[in-house]
């Protein structure tokens, strides 16, 4: 059983009467459209690391498993990730890599043995034999120690809504200076349903954020 509690996630800004009656495009329908882009930013940045100790997010849960690469990355060490998912008896069909951009790159770039001319990320889209998403939400260090992928079963992530999203279009508050108030309310929370279906790599060296 999961308990979820409800968390207030808001993001606001204002537009100018000038703005609004001069401009060729949807000004407010724009506005709209950027708020809840920087909600749903949030959500998924809360979802990886956490937020401010009142959501935990897949990294600040514990139970979570954690491989030390303690260097750079290798073949080894990711596989020691998915090793550590299926000792934890959680090696399921939705099991997925979630990587920084530049980790991306290295991987890419990591050779399967000197001198074959194979690499270990031969698929864009695949790694050792999962799929990989790409996100500059996760976080390269936590506590110091260099992070950048996180391996698990998505499917096993909550990420909840509570009541929608609420919409304000204020221009009463700030009539006097010609500006209309926008404020989008909404609550959420995310818990993992089983810390033991995620691992992340920590103390990791990687070339391009060194």
């Amino acid at each position: 059983i999961v308990e979820l509690r409800a968390n207030r996630l808001a993001a606001k800004t204002t537009l100018s009467k000038q703005l609004l009656i001069q401009s060729s495009f949807d000004a407010e329908a724009w506005v709209r459209s950027e708020l809840e882009n920087a909600v749903a930013r949030a959500v998924d940045s809360a979802a990886f690391q956490g937020n401010c100790g009142i959501i935990n997010g897949i990294l600040g849960t514990s139970g979570v498993s954690d491989i030390t690469f303690g260097g750079a990355v290798s073949r080894a060490k990711l596989v020691n990730l998915i090793t550590k998912i299926a000792g934890e008896n959680a090696d399921v069909a939705t099991l997925n890599f979630l990587m920084y951009p530049i980790f991306k790159g290295e991987v890419m770039n990591l050779d399967t043995d000197s001198g074959s001319g194979l690499f270990v990320m031969y698929n864009l889209n695949q790694l050792l034999g999962y799929n990989v998403a790409v996100s500059t939400l996760v976080p390269t260090n936590i506590s110091s120690n260099k992070t950048a992928v996180i391996f698990g079963n998505f499917a096993d992530l909550v990420i909840a809504n509570l009541g929608g999203v609420d919409l304000l279009v204020d221009p009463y508050t700030l009539a006097d200076n010609a500006l209309v108030k926008v404020v989008i309310n909404s609550f959420w929370d995310v818990k993992l349903k089983q810390p033991k279906s995620f691992a992340y790599g920590n103390d990791i060296t990687w070339t391009a954020l060194s």
